[in-house]
């Protein structure tokens, strides 16, 4: 039997965080944890140490989806997904500096989070 791949879900949104962790769950990924702010994202990732990060861009909290990427690649390089409403060039070199990382633009169907999933960790 395969080991499930890790993944964290970083989202203040609770019923968004709800239909993706339990959709990521029906696909056979082991969620690690539904984190809503960007300060515990930082803690789980170093506690957990996911696969994948499902990361939303805005975060309850003071940090952002940005600021607790690059927190995270102080001590870790787990690819990460980020999920934004928006994307401008200036939010496109922040992700671009904080490799390995995509970006997905809200609403994402499943399908798309999952083949992000399988483009960045392989989950064949």
């Amino acid at each position: 039997m395969a080991i499930k791949k890790k993944v964290l879900v970083v989202e203040d949104e609770a019923l968004v965080a709800m239909l993706l962790t339990k959709n990521l769950r029906a696909m056979g990924f082991d969620v690690c944890g539904t984190i809503a702010s960007g300060e515990e994202a930082v803690q789980v990732a170093r506690a957990k140490k996911p696969d994948i990060i499902i990361m939303d861009r805005r975060l309850a909290g003071k940090l952002d989806g940005l600021d607790a990427s690059r927190q995270i690649r102080q001590f870790t390089q787990i690819p990460i997904v980020f999920v934004t409403g928006y994307i401008d060039e200036k939010i496109n070199l922040e992700i671009d500096q904080i490799q390995p990382a995509m970006y997905l633009i809200k609403p994402v169907p499943i399908n798309e989070i999952k083949s992000a999933i399988d483009e960045m960790i392989g989950t064949g």
